[in-house]
């Protein structure tokens, strides 16, 4: 049988929860596939859930949005993909190495802070961005 790679990339925090799709996309993948994914996890033992509506300047009516930035709790994420049916949840830390300028536009664009050890942190407006690296290997049956 044929295995599935998927690399549905930055996508689960722009979803208002990832359970119902999780199963679908895991599915997918099949006996023995990955799925690699990029998003934005927690080490702590919560779920944050942010809706953003963005603003253009001197516009404080109706905005853009909502667009949804949540931070879910890597623990439960791993627990609720081995109860999908996966062998090993292995996760990485993304580190970005470039300098990103601080935004004129006071809207959700990127940018970086650069620590005094030399690593950067994310942001986008004003929220800190943990993106971890995520790799999903279904088990072999």
């Amino acid at each position: 049988m044929a295995t599935a790679t998927l690399f549905p990339i930055q996508t689960l925090s722009w979803l208002p929860e990832y359970e119902t799709f999780l199963p679908q996309l895991l599915e997918m993948a099949k006996t023995g596939g990955v799925v690699f994914i990029s998003s934005l996890f927690s080490d702590f033992l919560v779920n944050v859930y942010i809706k953003i509506t963005q603003y253009k300047e001197g516009d404080f009516g109706n905005g853009e949005g909502p667009y949804f930035y949540n931070v879910y709790c890597l623990d439960r994420f791993r627990e609720h993909c081995v109860g999908l049916g996966s062998s090993q949840v292995v996760v990485a830390d993304f580190e970005i190495d470039e300098d990103l300028p601080f935004p004129n536009t006071r809207q959700m664009d990127t940018y970086t802070r650069k620590l005094e050890d030399g690593r950067r942190l994310q942001f986008s407006g004003s929220l800190l961005m943990p993106w971890k690296l995520v790799a999903v290997l279904m088990a072999e049956k």
